[in-house]
């Protein structure tokens, strides 16, 4: 619409926009990350969990590290995670012989 229209029609349309709906919008924008943030902590949350995305929110936040980097923590420790869980759980199979006929 706004190519077929051009520049000029939609200023006029952004500028006859009341201002409280104009702040209310933008309010509405900032909530956005938080609300999407608070899902997914609600579906991932438990007690195993917890003590990682704490540990996640220090990093960034008093540390200053990137998104990118504390991605890549999180995946180096996630990869040990499941190397060692998986090689806590193997099975050790006995092959002997089991004799039930003992007259």
């Amino acid at each position: 619409m706004a190519f077929y229209f051009g520049e000029p029609v939609i200023e006029i349309v952004i500028a006859s926009i009341p201002q409280w709906l104009n702040s209310g919008l933008n309010y509405a924008t900032g909530l956005i990350p938080a609300i999407g943030f608070a899902m997914i902590a609600r579906m991932i949350m438990n007690k195993q969990l917890a003590c990682f995305l704490f540990l996640g929110f220090l990093l960034c936040a008093y540390l200053n590290m990137p998104i990118i980097g504390l991605a890549g923590i999180g995946a180096c420790i996630v990869a040990f995670l499941f190397f060692n869980e998986k090689k806590n759980n193997t099975v050790v199979m006995d092959g002997g012989v089991q004799d039930d006929n003992e007259f």
